[in-house]
């Protein structure tokens, strides 16, 4: 995302229930841009069979021209943690 004060990176952690019945999220993060405040804690919460939901790290400036830094996303289900980082993406300047 752009905007007049410079270029923008968020992060999201999305999850999608394809069981029928309903799950609890435990726990959700995201790590993202650490140094300008681009992590989060997601609020636990229901999520009813079908359902998709996301959790949201604040848009932050990016640290690198051209390119962000890793984000990793943590969810907890059903007692399992799952971890996840994708490699930096591009960023205009």
């Amino acid at each position: 995302m752009s905007n007049i004060s410079g270029t923008k990176a968020q992060a999201v952690l999305v999850v999608q229930n394809a069981a029928h019945q309903d799950v609890h999220i435990e726990k959700g993060r995201v790590i993202f841009e650490s140094a300008s405040g681009g992590d989060v804690w997601c609020a636990p919460s229901n999520l009813a069979a079908g359902a998709t939901a996301g959790c949201y790290a604040p848009s932050v400036l990016a640290l690198h021209c051209n390119v962000t830094t890793q984000a990793t996303t943590e969810l907890t289900l059903l007692g399992r943690k799952d971890r996840t980082t994708k490699g930096g993406e591009y960023v205009p300047c």
